[in-house]
């Protein structure tokens, strides 16, 4: 799944104020279409809005993020929102995944390029947020990033 095909008016932002979209654009959605205990995403009214669309200008822009002037409570955030973000696109766009293999699929096949590097759903939670754990398919490897993977200077300590 790509961030690709929209258009959008918006002047491009700069690599540094790129996690402040990301930020913007996800409470954009969620003040209108999740409910406020966070129980249901109105994802039918969510794809059609205007908030939608620039969502998608900012995922489009994530290869440009620059996190140099991010710590690290700010850099969990962010990959959190990022993840968010990927959840929300890859329903509206794929539909909800309706067994728990679709569910694998889906952590291990959604990915957005986040400054120079591919990240899947996958490699945001069990690689960067749960400290380099395996996940939690019955055939996951110990480590989502193997020893030599550039994504591993990513990984936030547990």
């Amino acid at each position: 799944m790509a961030a690709e095909g929209v258009n959008n008016n918006s002047a491009a932002a700069t690599g540094t104020e790129i996690p402040g979209k990301v930020v913007e654009s996800i409470g954009a959605l969620f003040d209108v279409y999740v409910k406020e205990n966070g129980s249901t995403v109105d994802y039918e009214g969510l794809a059609r809005s205007e908030a939608y669309t620039n969502f998608l200008a900012v995922a489009r822009e994530l290869h440009e993020a620059d996190f140099s002037g991010l710590g690290e409570s700010d850099l969990k955030g962010f990959y959190i929102n990022v993840y968010n973000m990927m959840i929300i696109h890859s329903i509206i766009e794929t539909g909800a995944p309706r067994s728990m293999w679709a569910r694998l699929k889906m952590y291990g096949t959604s990915a957005y390029q986040v400054g120079p590097h591919v990240l899947s759903l996958n490699d945001i939670e069990n690689g960067i947020l749960r400290g380099n754990r395996g996940g939690v398919a019955p055939c996951s490897d110990k480590h989502t990033f193997r020893s030599g993977d550039e994504r591993l200077q990513l990984v936030l300590p547990r």
